[in-house]
């Protein structure tokens, strides 16, 4: 008897330590849309997207981006508008009821917002994004902005994260994780697109935090191969999500890596969302444009711009959190 229960404690050891190993954050099978035996088992109810109506200047652009206000049940989205182009803010309710959502109001569009990439601080409800064209060398700057209903945002700030080693011409996609703890930002050197890892807690009073990160490391090559653009980034403060491809009907690319660089899941075939976005117009337009993390459903929300040119309608996907 005794020797029976040590095989059997050894055995649930052994298995709980390759449960723990085989551990990631996302259902693969569901996000590259695989039948499987537990297909209609999978926790997700659905993968019909929910529909996002904007308002104001720039309402059927592309979509370029969301964040996630979890206690407060809002949620935004961003996309510009112009020329010279100006960043436009739209603010939802997030109602759990219905597939179709309308923006309960939206921010003017302003030039010191960039072209992708919001994200909020729970702690203090400021919103952040990527500089715009109103903010020399856009590509090594963060803004910090006060959302303002039908008007041009509040107490804003910009934020130098970069300094003049890296490329001076991109969107920096800052993201901060639902506790508040962490902030993620992009930048690139070269043709390679780096992550640099910050304690929001301790750089939240500066202007300038091109050093004092905790971690900085390189996307694997991989990710925007075939010149897919890199798209979307967003922390759970555990994991980092990115999102890369174009504006058609091939496979996406999703990776997730740990804070300190290591990849813990690669989807290169993401195929969640495609169905949906052939018919939505006649374009087969059907392009990644936001990742934002709901904290309080440990949720991954994922965002895509569909349909006609002039007429881009934005489709959310939100997908459980596996550990």
């Amino acid at each position: 008897m005794m020797k029976t229960l040590v095989g059997l404690t050894f055995c649930t050891s052994i298995l709980l330590v390759s449960l723990e190993t085989m551990a990631i954050p996302l259902n693969q099978n569901y996000l590259e849309q695989k039948p499987t035996f537990f297909s209609s088992l999978a926790t997700e109810n659905s993968s019909k997207p929910i529909i996002l109506l904007r308002k104001g200047a720039g309402k059927n652009n592309v979509v370029q981006g969301m964040a996630i206000d979890s206690k407060h049940k809002t949620l935004y989205t961003l996309h510009v508008t112009g020329k010279p182009e100006k960043g436009a803010i739209n603010c939802f309710k997030i109602n759990d009821k219905t597939k179709q959502w309308t923006a309960s109001d939206n921010q003017l569009p302003s030039d010191l917002i960039g072209h992708q990439g919001i994200t909020i601080d729970p702690v203090s409800g400021s919103l952040y994004s990527s500089s715009g064209p109103g903010v020399k060398n856009k590509g090594w700057h963060i803004i910090q902005f006060t959302y303002k209903p039908n008007a041009l945002p509040e107490q804003t700030k910009i934020i130098k994260v970069f300094d003049e080693k890296y490329n001076k011409n991109l969107n920096t996609m800052p993201s901060i994780s639902p506790d508040g703890k962490i902030m993620v930002v992009r930048g690139k050197k070269g043709k390679t697109n780096i992550i640099r890892i910050y304690s929001l807690p301790k750089i939240k009073n500066r202007t300038n935090i091109t050093s004092g990160f905790d971690h900085e490391w390189e996307v694997d090559p991989t990710f925007t191969k075939d010149d897919r653009p890199f798209q979307a980034l967003t922390t759970d403060g555990k994991y980092v999500y990115i999102l890369s491809g174009r504006g058609n009907l091939l496979p996406k690319h999703l990776y997730v890596y740990n804070l300190s660089g290591k990849i813990i899941q690669k989807i290169n075939n993401f195929h969640l969302g495609l169905k949906e976005a052939k018919s939505a117009g006649n374009s087969s337009h059907w392009e990644p444009e936001g990742l934002a993390i709901d904290g309080v459903r440990n949720e991954l929300n994922i965002l895509f711009a569909v349909g006609d040119k002039g007429q881009r309608t934005a489709h959310l996907h939100r997908v459980k959190i596996q550990n």
